[in-house]
């Protein structure tokens, strides 16, 4: 496994057991379920965009950190939506967009 897969199971795991202890086991269960999907598919996917790995990489990590920062929800400033929300957002949709996608090739 490399940095990257390490690191992001790592955080993935931190984010869930915060999750668990700041807002409850509903949300711990979700995020669970989202991250270890979006995270096997990141780690999958990573070889794949090592011409542009420090965007990956960010992406990765905001995606973490606003999973993160959402067992406190409230409304956050523009720089945080800009900076984290908004294209955390965007990366979550295209790795599982990528899981859909493969999954209608294997249904037929």
């Amino acid at each position: 496994m490399t940095l990257f897969s390490w690191l992001t199971v790592a955080a993935a795991g931190a984010v869930v057991l915060t999750a668990a202890v700041g807002r409850g086991r509903t949300y711990a269960t979700f995020a669970a379920v989202l991250l270890g999907l979006q995270s096997a598919v990141a780690i999958a996917l990573a070889p794949h965009f090592e011409w542009c790995f420090p965007l990956y990489y960010y992406l990765q990590a905001a995606l973490l950190i606003h999973f993160a920062l959402l067992v406190r929800a409230r409304m956050r400033p523009l720089v945080y939506r800009a900076l984290i929300s908004i294209p955390a957002s965007f990366f979550l949709a295209g790795t599982l967009d990528d899981v859909r996608e493969n999954a209608s090739k294997l249904a037929g």
